[in-house]
């Protein structure tokens, strides 16, 4: 037999003992591998550190309220509010304090000159209204005594309210010696004094000294 044609008959038979496979096995194989890597963001060549496990700020808040002992709830509590006020007069002192340095104090004190100058007229005009109906009614002895009469007859009428309310609810109670007042009994004494503005602020609840009324003197003071 011819050399050459010995060599290729080996050669294909060394070719077809070998096993079978198929490219496009290895293909897949290659590619499914590179989607596996891709899909998981994994790097081959870099080394992932282990996940670090931090506590949350309300996981932690409640940590440091459930470690609290139940004695100490009420102490705890009573701190809190007095922090909460010490914030309060720190914010105030801090408008103050800004107010000032920033001019605005002068423009603040003209405000006020200007609102006590209003209140000044206003409450002489009402003053003079007022007094004109006191001396009208005959005087501020008799327009005492029937603000105290207008007084007694609120309380009774709310008194027969009340006890009306009850009584269709609960029967009275025979030994009941609970004391009611006496709305019959005589007023307590009336002291012989003038109307005055002083008088008159008083009587609705405002200050004289917060509008600029001098008592001593009684008259206006800027």
């Amino acid at each position: 037999m011819n050399p050459a044609k010995r060599r290729r008959l080996e050669s294909t038979q060394l070719t077809l003992n070998k096993p079978f496979r198929s490219p496009l096995r290895t293909t897949r194989t290659t590619l499914s591998d590179g989607s596996d890597m891709a899909a998981s963001g994994a790097n081959p060549h870099v080394t992932t550190a282990p996940a670090l496990h931090h506590a949350s700020p309300s996981k932690a808040s409640n940590f440091s309220l459930a470690s609290i002992p139940a004695k100490g709830h009420n102490q705890y509590a009573l701190l809190t509010r007095k922090l909460h006020k010490l914030r309060q007069s720190l914010d105030i002192a801090e408008q103050a304090l800004q107010i000032v340095t920033s001019g605005q104090n002068d423009q603040l004190e003209a405000l006020t000159t200007k609102w006590k100058f209003i209140a000044h007229g206003a409450a002489d005009e009402l003053f003079i209204d007022t007094k004109a109906r006191i001396d009208d009614m005959g005087g501020l002895e008799t327009w005492t005594q029937k603000a105290q009469d207008d007084k007694l007859l609120w309380a009774e009428d709310e008194r027969h309210k009340s006890h009306g309310s009850q009584s269709s609810i609960l029967e009275p109670d025979e030994d009941d010696t609970s004391v009611e007042p006496n709305l019959s009994q005589s007023p307590k004494p009336i002291v012989h004094q003038a109307f005055t503005m002083q008088l008159m602020l008083r009587q609705m609840n405002v200050d004289p000294t917060a509008i600029g009324f001098d008592e001593e003197s009684e008259r206006w003071v800027n």
